[in-house]
């Protein structure tokens, strides 16, 4: 007997799309909001899981939007904040 999901990642998705409706409907979003916090929550200790997916983001940004966009960036310094950050 085979361990583990044996179907295809289409339908695993959609296995957990199914999932992720059930328990929003029976114990709302702020249970969800709640459960998200605290897997992130644990994930950030990890710290060179931190720096792999940072290098991995900015190395596909570069690609997508070359070197240049990093300079830009680095020009506008302490200015380059976002709306929502005050």
């Amino acid at each position: 007997m085979a361990k583990g999901w044996t179907g295809s990642s289409e339908a695993h998705a959609r296995a957990g799309a199914v999932g992720g409706r059930v328990v929003r409907a029976r114990y709302g979003n702020e249970y969800l909001a709640e459960i998200g916090a605290k897997g992130g929550e644990k994930i950030s200790r990890d710290r060179e899981h931190m720096r792999e997916i940072g290098r991995k983001g900015g190395n596909a940004v570069a690609l997508k939007y070359g070197k240049e966009h990093f300079k830009k960036l680095g020009a506008l310094g302490g200015n380059a904040r976002s709306e929502t950050r005050e």
